[in-house]
């Protein structure tokens, strides 16, 4: 039997359900999304989530935005904290 590209994973590629619990942290809609990602509409990521999961370079521009959101906290939590 042979399988769909779409339901081979790789190595740091993230699923769909990772996908989604990702944007949602972001605090991002699937067209907000789309506008950072450079995806031509909301229904593309709508199918991401739903059917194909993302892409090997999607998932590294999902973990990027994570990363630098997740940075972006820790640094305002510190400066409201700590120097105010």
């Amino acid at each position: 039997m042979k399988t769909s590209n779409h339901s081979r994973r790789h190595p740091g590629q993230l699923t769909k359900e990772e996908f989604r619990q990702i944007r949602t942290e972001l605090g991002l809609s699937q067209q907000a999304l789309a506008d950072r990602l450079g995806v031509s509409c909301r229904q593309n990521i709508n199918r991401i989530e739903k059917v194909t999961g993302p892409s090997r370079s999607t998932s590294a521009h999902m973990r990027l935005l994570l990363k630098v959101h997740r940075e972006y906290r820790a640094n305002m939590a510190t400066a409201k904290g700590g120097r105010g």
